[in-house]
């Protein structure tokens, strides 16, 4: 069996295509032959490839006269078909027996692709749940972000109902995209996974009194992390200091510079520069406000991470792969909701979690249940099946 996993690349996110080799390698190790195409909207430098990722860079010129008001709509329909067509030709070189997409937002274009291929649809959030936090409609957003809107909200059932096979991070997410389809699709739930190997354990020791160092990782500025519930629960008298690495909103950024020398932005990023960060944190901080984009359950790559580094975590959320009554020594679970979360608790919660012997048995947690090998494995048998006569 030979896949072709299809994603958008955007260089300015690190470690990207590092997960995306991760995921190949042990797609392969599965048994499984696999070719990435990445889909960029820019040339990307040579030491940033990756073996086995095809890089194609999708030029399109924009028709001048469709680029006013309601006419918008025609144009990004102009440019999905220029985007289907690339990625029909990417594929014919490929020659795969199943696609495995990661899904961005709704193309109408892809039909003819879908009586060619087996195509399955890898989802990660609610879609138009999360489209419709940017969309007020087209006086307030404008045309450009009605048309994604609405292309998501009409032409995706279509598509779905045409796809082989859906694969969703959570069982919540799986659900959604099933109804959305309106029929019934081979469909599993596989959450995100991290390759335990590659991140080293947090070299930040204990906390046993003193300043509590905080750690919130970001890859992309969105309302659905809820800093804000975080950097407002700061009080005078708490002997914290929070590290936001990554991208947060510019409301979110202000908030955390008021707070002075309690918070410290980082920017993004990677390799020992994040390494080094994680040397100093004692606690991490997953997404705080889910409901935001309509979500009680997520699969964070953040948690996996704070996972494999042995740093003991907090969210807001359902997480498949982890069991609150198995894992409450290293996991801190606070009420989803716009509410400040309860700090003293959480300092408190520090003081057990960091100890050796629990942040060893986190480590231990995640490389028999977090990582990708036996999630690949997993996926790898699911696409295998589709490809049975």
């Amino acid at each position: 069996m030979k896949i072709a996993y299809v994603f958008s690349y955007n260089p300015s996110l690190p470690g990207v295509l590092s997960k995306i080799n991760d995921k190949l390698l042990l797609i392969r190790a599965a048994g499984a032959e696999v070719e990435a195409v990445a889909i960029c909207l820019q040339p990307v430098p040579e030491n940033d490839q990756a073996a086995g990722v095809r890089f194609a860079v999708f030029r399109y010129t924009p028709v001048k006269w469709l680029q006013t008001g309601p006419l918008k709509i025609l144009s990004s329909l102009h440019r999905s078909r220029a985007a289907a067509k690339m990625l029909e030709r990417e594929l014919e070189a490929v020659k795969p027996d199943v696609v495995l997409m990661r899904y961005g937002t709704a193309n109408p274009f892809t039909k003819s692709l879908m009586s060619r291929y087996r195509v399955v649809f890898e989802h990660n959030t609610k879609e138009v749940e999360q489209l419709a936090m940017s969309y007020h409609g087209v006086r307030r957003s404008g045309w450009e972000k009605a048309t994604v809107y609405w292309l998501e909200k009409y032409f995706a059932p279509r598509i779905l109902k045409r796809a082989a096979g859906i694969v969703g991070v959570t069982q919540e997410i799986t659900h959604y995209e099933l109804q959305r389809a309106g029929r019934k699709i081979p469909s599993i739930t596989i959450a995100n996974g991290i390759h335990t190997q590659r991140c080293p354990v947090s070299q930040a020791g204990a906390y046993n009194g003193g300043t509590l160092h905080i750690l919130f990782l970001a890859g992309v500025a969105a309302p659905w992390h809820g800093v804000d519930r975080l950097l407002k629960s700061i009080k005078p008298h708490h002997d914290v200091k929070v590290w936001l690495a990554g991208n947060f909103l510019p409301a979110d950024l202000e908030l955390a510079r008021s707070l002075g020398h309690k918070a410290e932005l980082t920017g993004m990023l990677k390799g020992d520069a994040l390494d080094k960060v994680f040397d100093k944190v004692h606690l991490a901080i997953a997404s705080l406000a889910p409901q935001r984009v309509g979500i009680t359950e997520m699969s964070a790559l953040k948690v996996r991470e704070y996972a494999a580094r042995a740093v003991p975590f907090v969210t807001a959320f359902d997480d498949p792969d982890l069991d609150e009554n198995l894992n409450q020594n290293f996991w801190f679970r606070v009420p989803m909701g716009e509410d400040e979360i309860p700090l003293d608790e959480i300092i408190a919660f520090a003081q057990k979690a960091t100890q050796d012997d629990t942040r060893s048995a986190l480590r231990k947690f995640a490389e028999a249940n977090l990582d990708y090998a036996a999630k690949m494995r997993k996926l790898t048998e699911f696409l295998n099946t589709l490809t049975r006569p």
